[in-house]
């Protein structure tokens, strides 16, 4: 995690960068992290104090020369007024759920799915992972419902 994902400075950028919310509106978004099912989120479109959250980076690699270019492109101000503490639970329900074997079973193709056209080496061995987790009798790997991994560093 970098100090633009802790709570304390994302919330001084709000204070900053967000004039003001359009309440009334509120907006569902269903968003997935490219396999399983998606998670609703309840965005609000906000009045920002710069343009410069009006717009987005998209990179497109061209498919003869392989190089990136990035394209700029609009962006709606929408944004999450803020989390509840009842969304952690709502959160690891559905990391949980990820874990299961209908869904882990293709994580790791779909995860790498462009790099497997060159090399398949981080798809196989996230495969393999995978297939760990779900096999292993090790507590502190297993994946027993409710059992959540958690590594210090």
């Amino acid at each position: 995690m970098t100090l633009m994902h802790q709570k304390q400075p994302i919330e001084d950028y709000v204070q900053e960068q967000v004039r003001g919310w359009l309440v009334h509106r509120p907006i569902d978004v269903y968003l997935t992290c490219g396999y399983g099912h998606a998670l609703r989120w309840r965005l609000y479109e906000f009045d920002p104090s710069s343009i410069e959250l009006l717009s987005q980076y998209q990179y497109l690699q061209h498919v003869g020369t392989r190089r990136s270019r990035r394209f700029e492109k609009y962006s709606p101000p929408l944004a999450l007024m803020k989390l509840d503490p009842s969304d952690d639970s709502r959160f690891r329900t559905y990391l949980d759920e990820l874990m299961e074997p209908q869904y882990l079973w293709e994580f790791a193709w779909t995860c790498f799915e462009e790099e497997t056209q060159i090399d398949d080496f981080q798809a196989c061995l996230l495969d393999l992972l995978c297939r760990l987790y779900q096999s292993t009798e090790d507590y502190d790997v297993s994946s027993t419902p409710g059992q959540h991994i958690t590594t210090e560093y």
